[in-house]
């Protein structure tokens, strides 16, 4: 939904193009077709300036939505992060206590508080992967409704411009950190 919510606003912004350059929105794409039925079943004017408060009505919602998202994000982070270090701290009281008195003090709190920090930030790069991987997805899928050559053709400078240096990067990032571990 997020990521629909991302490419609503090319969605938005299409019809603007169209109007500006045919002064009409009599076109065959069907998304042009789509916004001028909307604008006819609510009896509007098919103008420039209405196209244009369209597309900020459409920006004001993809930011509502952003922020909203963000919140709830954030709100299900710091839930699991709590839930962890109540989990771990009451695992540690309930240990014996020779054995937390033979245990290093700053051990305890490192592992509490540390350890569920990177447990939620692996989380939360979940969270965000999978997030970005939908986004992709969906503007993957506006652009092939608009031109699939052009699409294919972005697709593919993409992989070129991205990937193959990503890939030759990640092997001497990983080489690095394997090393640091």
């Amino acid at each position: 939904l997020s990521g629909f919510i991302q490419a609503s606003s090319l969605f938005g912004l299409m019809p603007i193009i169209e109007f500006a350059l045919n002064d009409n929105l009599d076109s065959s794409n069907n998304l042009i077709k789509i916004v001028s039925n909307l604008f006819a079943n609510f009896k509007i004017n098919i103008t420039l300036v209405n196209l244009c408060l369209f597309y900020l009505l459409i920006i004001c919602i993809k930011v509502i939505f952003t922020l909203s998202t963000s919140f709830f994000s954030n709100i299900l982070s710091f839930s699991i992060y709590r839930n962890l270090v109540i989990r771990q701290l009451s695992g540690i009281l309930k240990s014996k206590w020779t054995y937390i008195s033979s245990i290093d003090h700053g051990l305890i709190s490192n592992s509490i508080l540390k350890e569920s920090e990177k447990a939620n930030a692996g989380f939360d790069a979940v969270i965000n992967a999978s997030s970005t991987i939908f986004t992709i997805l969906i503007y993957s899928s506006v652009a092939f409704y608009i031109s699939s050559e052009l699409a294919l053709s972005i697709l593919i400078i993409s992989f070129v411009l991205y990937f193959i240096p990503s890939y030759f990067v990640g092997n001497i990032i990983y080489r690095i950190m394997l090393k640091h571990t």
